[in-house]
């Protein structure tokens, strides 16, 4: 197995919403909120059906549904906007892990992150996260990870110390 994997692949807008709707999904708030949405749903349905003397109450009641169900799916194309306004978004990017540091870089920027910047990563059918913060993660994809090299990844993140998620 390679000392140094060396990873070329491209950021694009699918990608980054692949790795937030994964990275979102076992959230247990946004669950409470998407069942609280639907109860809202239906208390303003029959609202509007006449349980409520005011429509008001009941669009109010809707529309504060709605954003439960779909809060989700806004935060993930909210982060994709913001995912897509970064330095290292459209083009090629080169991903280099060794056993010291993560390091990226394309024509327009490079950064470098020792392994103790990560405070955990989780690994997914999607890929692995890297997390520089509970909210803050990189993304390896893996459709761009052979067997061998996601198998060396996870042995350099456990020698490192890296905590998984």
């Amino acid at each position: 197995m390679p000392e140094i994997l060396i990873l070329d692949y491209q950021f694009t807008a699918e990608l980054w919403r692949l790795a937030y709707g994964v990275h979102y999904c076992g959230k247990r708030s946004l669950t409470f909120g998407y069942c609280c949405g639907v109860i809202c749903i239906c208390v303003g349905s029959f609202g509007l059906g006449g349980l409520f003397p005011s429509k008001l109450l009941a669009g109010l009641f809707l529309a504060t549904g709605l954003f439960g169900v779909l809060q989700k799916q806004i935060l993930i194309a909210t982060a994709v906007r913001r995912a897509c306004r970064q330095h290292f978004f459209a083009g090629n990017i080169t991903v280099l892990v060794s056993p010291l540091e993560l390091a990226v870089r394309n024509d327009r920027r490079a950064c470098r992150h020792s392994w103790n910047h990560f405070v955990g990563y989780r690994r997914r059918d999607a890929g692995f996260f890297l997390y520089y913060t509970p909210n803050a993660f990189f993304f390896i994809p893996t459709s761009v990870l052979t067997a061998g090299y996601a198998k060396r990844l996870e042995q350099i993140l456990e020698a490192a110390e890296v905590a998984k998620l």
